[in-house]
């Protein structure tokens, strides 16, 4: 039994010993590498310094304060037409005007309290009442506001009733309008403020001006309050 065997394991050598002659076994040749080129030296890159800036010297700019202008404030005259420019402060139509509005109620009869303003014997506050432009006085206060006896009658008081103060306004006015008023005139301006409502002057100022030679010509006549009594056929002015 063990002869039988080996003649069977030599022959599976035999076959072994050709299969490997048939197969070229032959271990595969390592491939030659050739010599690693070194790698090009980069030197490193320098790392930039920070420029340093020199530090600035700041000169503070000097701001100088302004100095706050004073507002002006222009008040006009109570009801007052127009401003002072020149001699007189009114026109021709305002004054024709004015004058229009008084005829128009066609006052015969008022009564009026009027303050004269002045270097005159008349100075002082007038209690006044008018018919057909003549007045009568009721009562009188001086310049210090003493009620005192007039020692004048109603008739020398006409200029300060309504219908005179219109023709003394009237006159400075023509004369300013022909270029024919006075070295007095000329030394002085001459104010009007005619009344809203009623249109007569309220209040007639003449007030020297600075350059003036002559110092007592300022005069003043306000009426400070009028009351018409009875109306009708107007009453002329005297021319």
């Amino acid at each position: 039994m063990k002869m039988q065997r080996f003649p069977i394991l030599l022959s599976f050598c035999l076959i072994a010993q050709l299969l490997l002659s048939a197969c070229d076994l032959s271990p595969t040749p390592t491939p030659t590498v050739g010599p690693t080129a070194s790698p090009t030296h980069v030197p490193p890159t320098a790392t930039p310094q920070p420029t340093r800036t020199p530090t600035q010297t700041l000169t503070p700019t000097l701001i100088p304060t302004q100095t706050p202008q004073p507002t002006i404030i222009l008040i006009p005259s109570p009801q007052a037409t127009v401003a002072i420019t020149g001699t007189i402060n009114f026109t021709r139509q305002q004054y024709d005007e004015a004058l229009k509005k008084w005829r128009a109620m066609q006052v015969r009869e008022y009564e009026l309290v009027v303050m004269f303003e002045a270097f005159s014997p008349f100075a002082g506050t007038w209690n006044l009442h008018v018919l057909e432009g003549v007045p009568e006085i009721i009562s009188y206060m001086n310049m210090p506001g003493t009620p005192t006896t007039p020692t004048v009658g109603g008739d020398a008081l006409k200029f300060l009733a309504v219908d005179d103060r219109f023709a003394l306004v009237e006159d400075r006015l023509a004369r300013a309008e022909s270029n024919s008023l006075s070295s007095i005139d000329r030394q002085s301006d001459f104010l009007v403020t005619f009344d809203s409502t009623y249109g007569y002057p309220a209040l007639v100022e003449v007030k020297a001006k600075p350059n003036a030679s002559l110092s007592d010509i300022d005069s003043s006549v306000s009426v400070e309050s009028l009351k018409i009594i009875r109306h009708g056929t107007p009453v002329a002015l005297t021319p």
